[in-house]
């Protein structure tokens, strides 16, 4: 059994929360669930010692995660010139061709040396490319 990932996440978990003053209580408990089960007893002894709860942590619902909290604003799109990686930028998530288009050319007028693309290909928050 392969706990590492998960281990080393919560370990960057907690060294981001020894930044801050203080840990509100629904953010440890959070934690507790989490290491739950890798440690059952010692989060078990803090769950119910510490915190006071009369049911187990195990039986504890999971904690639910929110998507809008992790969603980025923005997007890395890479630009290619006849399907070779010629350069890369940041966007807003949803960014319209035309706006893409105009960002990648601005990257790559070495690579098109002054010829104008015979067909541009846009992926939506990922590609542009431009065939010459």
């Amino acid at each position: 059994m392969k706990f590492n990932t998960a281990v080393s996440a919560l370990m960057i978990l907690v060294g981001e929360w020894e930044k801050t003053e203080t840990l509100p209580r629904a953010d440890y408990e959070t934690l507790l669930q989490l290491l739950a089960p890798f440690a059952p007893h010692l989060t078990e002894e803090i769950w119910r010692e510490t915190l006071g709860h009369t049911e187990s942590i195990h039986h504890a619902p999971w904690p639910q995660s929110d998507a809008t909290l992790a969603a980025s604003a923005t997007v890395t799109i890479i630009v290619q010139v006849n399907g070779r990686k010629r350069a890369e930028f940041a966007s807003a998530v949803g960014a319209s061709e035309a706006e893409a288009v105009a960002a990648a050319k601005k990257l790559v007028v070495k690579p098109l040396a002054g010829r104008e693309p015979n067909k541009t290909i846009f992926v939506p928050d990922r590609l542009v490319n431009f065939v010459v």
